[in-house]
C-alpha cells in the first residue's frame, strides 16, 4: 500500500491539514485529531469518495492512538467498500485505507 501524496490542491483547505507554508494540501491525508468523533461520521465518507473519484486509491488516517476513532474509521471504511489495516511503518496513530480500483 502506497500513500497517495501526489495530488495536491491550491488554496483553502477545509477539513484537511494543511502543511506548513499553509498553501499546499495533501488531499489523501486526513488528520481525525482535529476533529470530533461524530464529525468524522459526518465527513470521512464523503472525503474517501471525492478523493476516489479524483483518482485516489490509497489514504493515510491519522487516528492518533485512539482505539475509539481507529474502529470508527474502520467501520466507515467497511460500509463504503474500503479497506483499513493498522499502518505496518511503525506509525500506530494511523490506518492506511485501500481500494481496488474497479
Amino acid at each position: 500500500v502506497l500513500l497517495a501524496r501526489d495530488a495536491t490542491i491550491r488554496g483553502p483547505c477545509p477539513g484537511l491539514a494543511p502543511n506548513k507554508s499553509t498553501k499546499d494540501c495533501m488531499p489523501a491525508r486526513y488528520d481525525l485529531l482535529v476533529i470530533a468523533c461524530a464529525t468524522t461520521r459526518d465527513i470521512l465518507p464523503n472525503w474517501l469518495i471525492n478523493n476516489y473519484n479524483q483518482g485516489v486509491d490509497d489514504f493515510e488516517i491519522i487516528t492518533g492512538n485512539s482505539e475509539q476513532m481507529k474502529q470508527i474509521v474502520k467501520n466507515i471504511c467497511s460500509e463504503n467498500g474500503f479497506r483499513a489495516e493498522d499502518n505496518w511503518n511503525g506509525n500506530s496513530g494511523s490506518l492506511l485505507v485501500s481500494i481496488d480500483r474497479l
